[in-house]
């Protein structure tokens, strides 16, 4: 990115100093070449070639790969400048080098490096004679010299403004990435960071580890130790000019023989390698250890930190190539991994909640299944025997005077009898609700609400029920359990209707929304109802707890309502004051790819 920067301010520039380079020597040809240090290639932004007296012509020449044997070449990869002004082919043939780009060779040839203040070569620049020996004179090194610094400066900094306003539309673009949509895996937001990175620098050779600490043996980052395992997730390297992804490997972190990874993790701090020298000086300190094989001329490596822990590191480099990261690649690095934490850390409680939710659906459902298998021997116990006791009575009583004021209770026995059948059939539907765990599917949103509503209107007795659904979107489909969420609505409705003693209202709203940075569908359910009683507020999602028992209520309908979403990843609330109605908001989390708004 920045080489694209150098070039299209170089050509500009080049165009207006040319002007005074014309006046100053007297050239036949004159060009200046940029240094792309990424791939070793050179770049011409700007060739001129005199066609006659005072008329110039400006040539386009294609890039090349850089060649030591090619003499404009050999500016850049000495550093230094080349004077040839006397002869040209002796003086060719001792410095080794060829003449580029065509046959005929000039007579006076200089070439001068464009060097930046951290001694980075960007490029040179070079003037031809094609007819003159000893054409630029004596002070020509200095005066040409003097242009390729001015040159230099104007492309450093304006590179420098440039680069950073480019890095931060970058990163911001990779944030809105991460923060737009909550991201379904870590390797995801680590695919993620690799791509994007690799739009603002060099990340052939690029991994990004997870750092799993070891719960038995605490680190200790005081003293510097840490004791777990570094998980390479992502492992690209460049061979023979292509890139191999690598598999995933993982390496024990061992007492005193710290890379930069684990100094990475144990410092907190990122990690900026220039040059081979550098490289080299930093692996000689006591206590550190080189795992490739070999240090590297270019390194850059960042934590991916989230509050006072680090998750990982990422980390890109060069096995050949110096100064090919600098502190803004550092600076932009470090930012993505800041987001990637977050991104990181929302994905694992994510997983640790539906690890929550699994746990307590699978302790509840044992439970239940205890509970119901108690339920079951005990109705056998007591229900199965009822009718065989009333039978005996009736043998016993067939020609007594009491046998009309004892058939009176007997009938009542029968009647509760046959109340707690009805109780055990309800019981057993519950059972069957809660074992009952559908795949996902697209659910239309809309067109389930509008039949839950339809069906709980033709049920009920009260008619003067007014109705009212609002969603933001009616194309609106998400990806989740269609009879789980089905069943949720349809008895918070119910509830709704219950507590409406005459004329009144249910609405009902859905919206989209971000909630603790992840995005949901929001379902408020509100009635115009008598209220919930403030002691029985905090209560109502308990299970057995009921505020219609009279009614025949068991107290299981809210509690299996809040176990649904629980399994579902959501929530649910209650508003409620006595006399005031009562609102039900329930919160469901929209997964990677799980929402759709379009008409389908």
């Amino acid at each position: 990115m920045k080489h694209e920067i150098r070039f299209k301010k170089a050509k500009n520039t080049l165009k207006t100093l040319f002007i005074d380079i014309d006046k100053l020597f007297d050239i036949d040809r004159f060009y200046a070449v940029l240094f792309d240090n990424r791939n070793d290639e050179l770049l011409f932004p700007y060739v001129v070639s005199r066609i006659e007296n005072s008329k110039w012509e400006e040539l386009k020449w294609d890039y090349r790969r850089l060649n030591p044997d090619l003499l404009p070449d050999l500016v850049i990869n000495n550093k230094k400048p080349v004077f040839l002004e006397n002869n040209f082919q002796r003086e060719l043939k001792e410095i080794g080098a060829q003449y580029w780009p065509y046959n005929d060779s000039p007579y006076s040839w200089m070439g001068v490096p464009m060097i930046t203040s951290d001694a980075q070569t960007i490029g040179a620049l070079i003037v031809e004679n094609m007819h003159t020996i000893q054409a630029f004179g004596k002070d020509a090194i200095n005066k040409i010299g003097k242009i390729s610094e001015q040159l230099t400066a104007v492309i450093v900094n304006t590179e420098f403004l440039e680069r950073k306003i480019t890095l931060m539309e970058s990163v911001n673009k990779f944030g809105s990435e991460l923060t737009s949509k909550i991201q379904s895996t870590e390797s995801d937001i680590l695919e993620l960071i690799h791509q994007r990175a690799s739009d603002i620098m060099d990340t052939k050779n690029m991994y990004i580890a997870l750092y799993h600490s070891d719960t038995s043996k605490p680190d200790d980052l005081e003293k510097n130790i840490i004791n777990g395992k570094i998980n390479f997730e992502i492992m690209n390297v460049e061979v023979e000019g292509r890139v191999i992804k690598n598999k995933k490997w993982s390496r024990e972190v061992k007492k005193g023989q710290y890379g930069r990874t684990e100094e990475i993790i144990i410092s907190q701090k990122p990690i900026l390698i220039k040059s081979k020298e550098e490289s080299e000086k930093w692996y000689n300190e006591d206590g550190r250890k080189e795992f490739i094989g070999e240090s590297f001329a270019s390194w850059i490596g960042v934590p991916i930190k989230s509050n006072i822990n680090v998750l990982g590191v990422i980390a890109t480099y060069h096995k050949t190539k110096e100064y090919l990261y600098d502190e803004d690649d550092l600076m932009a690095l470090r930012m993505m991994a800041n987001y990637a934490a977050v991104a990181i850390e929302n994905v694992r409680s994510i997983k640790e909640q539906k690890r929550q939710a699994d746990k307590y659906y699978s302790e509840f459902v044992s439970a239940i299944q205890i509970i119901s298998g108690e339920f079951a021997h005990r109705l056998t116990n007591y229900v199965g025997t009822t009718p065989t006791w009333i039978r005996r009575i009736d043998e016993i009583l067939i020609n007594s005077q009491l046998k009309n004021n004892v058939s009176l209770y007997l009938n009542k026995i029968k009647n509760n009898n046959n109340e707690l059948f009805v109780f055990a059939e309800k019981f057993k539907y519950v059972i069957k609700q809660i074992e009952t765990l559908n795949n996902k599917e697209w659910i239309h949103l809309k067109t389930v609400i509008e039949n839950i509503i339809k069906k709980v209107s033709e049920d009920v007795e009260n008619q003067k029920i007014v109705y009212k659904l609002n969603i933001e979107n009616e194309h609106i489909r998400i990806l989740s359990y269609k009879d789980h969420l089905s069943q949720t609505l349809s008895d918070i409705i119910k509830n709704a209707v219950d507590a409406i003693q005459e004329e009144g209202q249910i609405m009902i709203n859905c919206s989209l929304l971000t909630y603790k940075n992840m995005d949901t569908i929001s379902i408020q359910i509100t009635d115009t109802g008598h209220g919930i009683p403030k002691d029985a507020v905090n209560r109502i999602f308990e299970a057995f707890y009921s505020t219609k028992v009279s009614k025949g209520g068991i107290g299981l309908g809210l509690y299996l309502s809040k176990m649904r979403l629980d399994r579902m990843g959501g929530t649910i609330d209650v508003l409620s004051e006595n006399n005031q109605g009562t609102t039900f908001i329930i919160q469901l989390p929209i997964e990677s790819d799980s929402l759709r708004t379009n008409k389908q």
